[in-house]
């Protein structure tokens, strides 16, 4: 009977660690989305900020 119970006990922690890890890798997924999100908004700025200071040298 003990030696079920600590089999069940055993399954439970490794279930826990598997939905634990679970848990971070789509954390980690969703930091590296907001990075690439916040890189490509940063370029997309840099461009931006390009045309407007040639369309403003080609106005003088």
């Amino acid at each position: 009977f003990f030696e079920n119970l600590r089999i069940w006990e055993v399954q439970k922690l490794i279930l826990k660690f598997e939905m634990a890890k679970e848990m971070f890798v789509s954390k980690v997924k969703k930091m590296k989305a907001l990075l690439m999100q916040q890189e490509c908004v940063k370029a997309l700025d840099e461009s931006w900020g390009r045309v407007v200071t040639d369309n403003k040298k080609q106005n003088k």
